[in-house]
């Protein structure tokens, strides 16, 4: 390798040059392209993402915080989103109860229903999470920092 390059980790600005060992994955949307299509019911306008995928080096605490975040955000979807839907069927069964309306079909619907507001509420920190945490870079800026 030559000695005369200097490799940037592209996250934080820290001089890696001799010591990158760890790459994360990185993808962008290169380009996209539109195309004109009919079916049965009309026409809509197609749109096709060309993305490129690439691996970044990087130092170590840009890894570790990445890698912190991933683990936080998995465990966080095994535990909570779980007990959520759960809780959903419940209030949906006591709201049911206390109306004294025991019809299948509102009970079935009115479950799902409350299911998907409580996805929706208990994916909120994660979104949050991913929008403060996640660690992305261009091509253009990793290139520029010869981290590629």
């Amino acid at each position: 390798m030559n000695s005369s390059i200097k490799i940037i980790c592209p996250f934080c600005g820290k001089d890696i040059t001799n010591n990158y060992t760890r790459s994360l994955p990185q993808e962008e949307t290169t380009s996209c392209d539109y195309s004109f299509e009919s079916h049965w019911h009309g026409g809509y306008i197609r749109e096709t993402k060309i993305k490129r995928k690439f691996l970044v080096k990087c130092c170590e605490e840009c890894y570790e915080e990445n890698q912190k975040f991933e683990n936080w955000s998995d465990r966080y979807v095994i535990r909570v989103y779980p007990i959520a839907i759960l809780l959903a069927i419940i209030a949906n069964l006591i709201r049911c109860y206390i109306k004294n309306n025991w019809s299948f079909p509102l009970i079935v619907f009115g479950s799902i229903l409350y299911a998907i507001i409580a996805l929706i509420i208990t994916g909120i920190p994660v979104i949050i999470g991913h929008l403060s945490h996640k660690k992305s870079t261009s091509y253009k800026h990793a290139k520029n920092c010869n981290a590629l």
